[in-house]
């Protein structure tokens, strides 16, 4: 999973890879627009523009990413919780 994340392109970056991809991420670690806007402290807008090919900063990037990053990682914690 943090492949994909690692994907989400820039507005400095070339190229249109990941970009498609973010919301494939966010659906896989179950988290909605908003959950994701209120954790990268963005407006929902914001999300839905990179979700629609808008490329975002260099540090907004790397917050998105950081913030699905997270959500895994509290995924993978519920799923471990539930297995034992």
């Amino acid at each position: 999973m943090l492949s994909d994340m690692s994907t989400i392109a820039t507005d400095s970056e070339a190229g249109s890879g990941g970009l498609e991809e973010l919301r494939a991420a966010r659906q896989a670690v179950g988290i909605s627009q908003e959950r994701l806007a209120r954790r990268v402290d963005c407006s929902l807008s914001t999300i839905r523009l990179v979700e629609n090919g808008w490329r975002p900063s260099p540090a907004m990037a790397e917050r998105i990413r950081e913030a699905l990053a997270v959500a895994q990682s509290e995924k993978d914690a519920v799923r471990a919780q539930e297995n034992s």
